[in-house]
């Protein structure tokens, strides 16, 4: 009885798995020993990739008959990335409303302002100015373009980093900024729009140099600039009749010290807390509506917020709100008098 070896029982049962060897007959070698097959490698299953072939086979065979499968138009996830400060926006230190900042210019301010990723903040030169040239320390974190003469928009490419921007002006003015990159969730409204005011001091010049026949030099509709146009100050036309009303402690911190009004402008003296005291928004209230009015800065250190408007108006910093109404004279006792006069911003007086 011949005897096998245990190698040659294991290659076998091997072999007839299909593990680790392929089937090789078992030819005999001489001496009656028969010859252990030679170990090969491991083959793939017959049928392992079929399904993928088949699958790729029959959408070749339906994409060359021109049956293509639908477009998944379905909408895209949500990034997750929504800014939760501006859900209900406050003020942030320096800014008259949520994202709104003003400056006056000065040639030793540099003016600090603050970016964010995925907005933009546009820089309002004075309307007279005109930006000739602007360099940014670095361009690689904050895009800079021109989009009119007087604006500029600044973008942050990269959080958490800073830099600073030089804007030359037609007039000589060279106006500085330090600018800071802050991240989506900054806890803080960021700055979105920055308004420039600066003191134009060739106005005078050039109002002396144009020859009284030019007409673009005076007149109405001659085409003259509005900021060329000079309004005339009448001490005698000024009212300090104006007071101020708040309902909790903390509007007073956008007050000013006082206000009055020369039956053109209204101003709103600040004093010696311009530069501590949070800018409000000035609206002016007609009929009944708060409606934003154009301002302006005046004085060595902006100490003046001058509204281009007379009446009653409502001064709001965030939540803060500042109510300025104009106070009625009093009354004698001898209704049969003439009443108080009051002068209008045309001029005229009229009797109340």
């Amino acid at each position: 009885m011949n005897r096998r070896l245990p190698g040659l029982v294991l290659a076998t049962l091997l072999s007839a798995s299909g593990h680790g060897m392929a089937q090789v007959p078992n030819v005999p070698i001489p001496g009656g020993r028969p010859a252990i097959p030679a170990p090969q490698p491991a083959s793939r299953a017959p049928g392992a990739a079929a399904p993928v072939l088949a699958g790729t086979e029959a959408a070749i065979d339906q994409e060359s008959r021109g049956d293509f499968p639908p477009m998944d138009r379905t909408p895209s996830l949500p990034l997750g990335t929504l800014q939760r400060s501006w859900d209900r926006p406050a003020a942030a230190s320096g800014q008259a409303a949520p994202g709104i900042i003003h400056y006056l210019w000065h040639p030793d301010f540099v003016m600090g302002v603050r970016t964010r990723d995925f907005m933009v903040t546009t820089l309002v030169l004075p309307a007279w100015e005109r930006a000739n040239e602007f360099y940014v320390g670095d361009p690689v974190v904050f895009e800079t373009k021109r989009v009119r003469a007087n604006v500029l928009a600044v973008r942050s490419r990269n959080a958490g980093a800073d830099s600073n921007l030089t804007v030359l002006g037609a007039s000589g003015n060279v106006y500085n900024f330090y600018l800071r990159s802050e991240t989506w969730n900054s806890t803080q409204v960021t700055d979105l729009t920055v308004y420039l005011d600066a003191p134009r001091e060739v106005d005078e010049g050039l109002d002396a140099a144009a020859p009284p026949s030019d007409p673009s030099s005076s007149g109405p509709g001659s085409g003259m600039p509005d900021y060329l146009r000079r309004i005339v100050f009448r001490p005698e036309d000024l009212r300090f009749d104006m007071k101020m009303f708040i309902e909790r402690d903390d509007d007073a911190e956008i007050a000013p010290e006082r206000v009055f009004e020369d039956g053109i402008f209204t101003y709103f003296d600040y004093g010696e807390r311009a530069d501590s005291a949070p800018r409000p928004v000035i609206h002016q209230l007609v009929d009944g509506v708060d409606t934003v009015v154009n301002t302006r800065t005046a004085g060595s250190r902006g100490t003046i917020v001058i509204a281009e408007a007379v009446g009653d108006f409502t001064l709001r910093n965030g939540t803060r709100v500042v109510c300025v109404r104009r106070v009625a004279p009093a009354k004698n006792d001898d209704t049969a008098g003439p009443r108080p006069v009051a002068r209008h911003a045309n001029g005229r007086e009229n009797r109340e």
